[in-house]
């Protein structure tokens, strides 16, 4: 089992009249990267920071982008996941259409086992404008119809940048025939583990085994032997022994263990998951907030995207949140105005015992709730608290 993230691709616009007016031929890219962020970093467009230069980039959403990212595989099976993408997309080999997808914050999970192990995927975005979130109050409060970050649209702080591209991670996945999907996980403040995931198999029968790690150190082991379906949905419970809470930073330690959940058929692992989590409960009562019996005063700061173009690296992510501990803050709020931020994010708030308040994409909006925004709601949202919900800093 192998997870490799893609960094290097190519870009260029769908418009032939666009790459000609400013010089595109395939700019080399590094992954993720927002089509803004590689029209600078090029030096296509001016830094749109600087006086009014956000409002000469406005042309950059109104078209199609493409993005081609080399891929090269070892494996039996293989999936390319995008983390994600703004907004509207196709994914294509060749001129075949492996997926299509819309939603800036689910993931697109392709089946590329069948290609040849070095192969080129194309990624087809389609344009983004300003009339799909038109404002009723400027430049803050709009009528929202798509499931994208409302601040791109302009804010009071926040300049007027409507990106597009893929803006999180790229993931090829490999195994020798098996993958674990929609792992849940919860461990409480008295050692009790709950595991819910679905075990997918290409070879039959097959054994799952399930190990709790503090470090190298075991601290339980289980096993489900001779499965004969390919797929099955496993939900189990334990009470975990020598366990420690995990902790907000001012009244403990953030303690973080590891479950590893493996697929066995003929000896051999052929799929293989590992989640961090920590033990935590964690409860509103009389408008208080209790993390593990222990009120806790909290000292929130507001957390919108760090950067207008999405450039999130993890440095800017450990500086930030170095900065949150700096000023003795306990608590994020992930203002709905903004993202689901990337991973990275949430292993250091988990990592550094820093709770989160998660809130969805819909700050000062009225949202119109036809049949495709009322799907469009639902698999976003879901996808969101999918991504997150094992996050003992949530």
């Amino acid at each position: 089992m192998k997870s490799t993230t893609i960094t290097h691709g190519y870009l260029r616009c769908a418009s032939e009249k666009i790459n000609r007016e400013y010089g595109i031929d395939w700019i080399k890219i590094d992954l993720p990267c927002t089509v803004q962020n590689a029209l600078y970093s090029a030096g296509i467009i001016e830094d749109p920071y600087f006086g009014d230069n956000s409002n000469k980039i406005q042309w950059i959403s109104h078209h199609g982008w493409i993005y081609r990212i080399p891929i090269s595989r070892t494996m039996r099976t293989s999936r390319l996941i995008l983390h994600g993408v703004d907004y509207r997309y196709k994914v294509k080999h060749g001129q075949n259409i492996l997926a299509t997808h819309e939603g800036m914050f689910s993931p697109c999970i392709v089946d590329i086992s069948s290609l040849a192990e070095k192969a080129e995927i194309t990624v087809e975005v389609l344009p983004n404008t300003e009339d799909e979130r038109p404002f009723i109050i400027p430049q803050m409060w709009g009528r929202k119809r798509n499931m994208r970050f409302p601040m791109s649209y302009g804010w009071d702080f926040a300049p007027k940048i409507i990106t597009i591209g893929i803006w999180d991670t790229v993931e090829l996945y490999e195994s020798n025939g098996a993958y674990i999907d929609d792992v849940y996980i919860h461990g409480d403040k008295d050692g009790v583990l709950s595991v819910k995931f679905t075990a997918k198999s290409k070879i039959i029968p097959y054994n799952i085994e399930i190990l709790v790690l503090d470090n190298d150190e075991l601290l339980l082991s289980d096993s489900i032997d001779n499965i004969e379906i390919p797929e099955k949905e496993i939900q189990l419970s334990y009470r975990v022994p020598n366990f420690e809470r995990w902790n907000p930073w001012d009244i403990g330690t953030p303690n973080l263990y590891t479950l590893e959940i493996r697929i066995v058929a003929n000896g051999e692992i052929i799929g293989k998951k590992n989640e961090r989590f920590g033990f935590v409960s964690k409860k509103m009562k009389n408008g208080r907030l209790i993390v593990n019996d222990t009120n806790i005063f909290i000292r929130g700061i507001n957390w919108p995207p760090l950067d207008s173009m999405l450039r999130l690296e993890e440095e800017k992510y450990e500086k930030a949140i170095k900065n949150v501990l700096d000023i003795n803050a306990n608590l994020i709020r992930v203002w709905g105005g903004g993202l689901r931020e990337r991973k990275i994010f949430y292993e250091l708030t988990d990592k550094h015992g820093i709770l989160v308040w998660q809130e969805f994409p819909f700050a000062c909006e009225d949202v119109g709730l036809d049949k495709n925004m009322i799907r469009l709601i639902k698999d976003e949202c879901s996808s969101i608290v999918k991504y997150i919900r094992n996050h003992p800093s949530i």
